[in-house]
């Protein structure tokens, strides 16, 4: 009997972390192949990510200053390009809208 419930507890863990990792896909990697979001981070907690960087803006500028509209009309911005851009992003490649998943007894870790 302790075998059959042994074997069981196994096949029923595996089955689990198949399916559990079927429905997540597959998890994003660094180009040095570590995991984004656990190997080498030690996590705050806070779900935050900040980033500071220098971007050319001229194209975009230059964009909204031959589309502008009427001045009685809403203004098109940056910011609304960004969204966009943003939003393009994440409908083309789901993994980026990162999520973080341990489940340590069944071996899964990282996605």
């Amino acid at each position: 009997p302790f075998l059959h419930e042994a074997s069981f507890v196994i096949f029923l863990a595996l089955g689990l972390r198949t399916g559990i990792t079927n429905m997540l896909g597959i998890p994003a990697i660094y180009d040095d192949e570590t995991k984004v979001g656990f190997d080498g981070h030690s996590g705050t907690g806070t779900g935050t990510v900040n980033a500071r960087f220098d971007v050319d803006l001229s194209g975009a500028l230059q964009y909204i200053k031959e589309h502008a509209l009427p001045s009685s009309e809403p203004q098109v911005s940056v910011t609304h390009l960004v969204v966009k851009a943003v939003a393009l992003a994440l409908s083309r490649m789901p993994s980026l809208n990162g999520r973080r998943v341990l489940l340590p007894l069944i071996g899964i870790k990282g996605f």
